[in-house]
């Protein structure tokens, strides 16, 4: 039996934060790119507005048509996906309920490689990263 949380109005509020942090993270790149804001309004393209869909088990994060990150409600942990709806629990990117979780991290995570894990601290580290193949003199003793 699975354990659902209700997402009530604060949690809503919770979301609209770090979706603006995002959408500021991301205004900011295409500002840094040289790209022009549409007619002085800011940028606007619909392919770069990012939006949630509240879901039974998940809240899912999206950038235009694109899926990009999903939300456990009862933990509140941000997990990448494998495909849209598809929850990739290898890459961790946050607890959205952590009151440190910014989300402008969300513009690094979405294309980033491999493992990852992002601790409640901020600070980082890989998890279940092989370094026997690449690196075999890393893992001796």
């Amino acid at each position: 039996m699975t354990i659902t949380k209700k997402i009530d109005d604060r949690d809503l509020d919770r979301f609209d934060a770090i979706l603006t942090q995002w959408q500021a993270a991301v205004d900011a790149k295409h500002s840094a790119d040289g790209k022009r804001d549409c007619a002085g309004y800011g940028y606007t393209h619909d392919s770069d507005k990012v939006h949630y869909h509240v879901g039974e088990k998940y809240v899912r994060f999206d950038i235009g048509t694109s899926g990009a990150f999903m939300v456990e409600t009862s933990t509140g942990t941000v997990y990448g996906i494998k495909g849209y709806g598809k929850v990739n629990r290898k890459k961790v990117s946050g607890n959205i309920y952590d009151p440190n979780f910014n989300g402008s991290i969300l513009l690094r995570d979405r294309f980033r490689y491999g493992v990852f894990a992002n601790n409640a601290d901020g600070s980082y580290n890989t998890v279940g990263v092989r370094l026997v193949r690449r690196y075999p003199e890393a893992v001796r003793q």
